[in-house]
């Protein structure tokens, strides 16, 4: 039996080698917004209200993105980033590092709160309901629960 090759559009890229998270309005397939990163662009996430959008990118970056007027807040890593997650009210602000760190920032402004170590890269990580513990998973074969209080 013959194996085919798949054939892509000539303006596809893949989302693993594309720099930007695009916007796009649904209804009409039109584009809204870029939202430029200088490296692939790994991960995104929206608070749960909306007002907020997270992405995670091979740039050593994450960025903090105002959805009503777009505008953007850097927050440097110490390697690639591989997720993000918002906690359920918003107010805080997970990644995940290939540094092997998970941080925590608080999205009103910025601040990194906290910085979780793990023994190597950090593949994931998510909230706890009350915002109180971040779950994380790393390649060094754990997943932990930490308790981060709200201060």
């Amino acid at each position: 039996m013959r194996s085919r090759s798949a054939r892509t559009a000539p303006n596809w890229q893949s989302p693993a080698t594309t720099p930007t998270a695009r916007i796009f309005d649904a209804a009409v397939g039109a584009q809204k917004q870029t939202l430029p990163h200088t490296a692939a662009v790994r991960a995104v996430a929206f608070s749960h209200d909306g007002a907020l959008l997270a992405t995670a990118s091979a740039d050593f970056k994450a960025r903090l993105f105002d959805t009503a007027t777009w505008a953007v807040r850097e927050l440097p890593q110490g390697g690639v980033v591989r997720a993000v997650a918002f906690s359920a009210d918003g107010t805080r602000l997970a990644t995940a590092c290939e540094d092997g760190t998970a941080r925590v920032f608080i999205t009103a402004t910025g601040v990194e709160k906290y910085v979780l170590q793990h023994g190597a890269p950090v593949v994931g990580v998510s909230f706890g309901p009350d915002a109180t513990r971040v779950v994380t998973a790393s390649t060094d074969n754990t997943a932990r629960i930490w308790d981060i209080p709200v201060t």
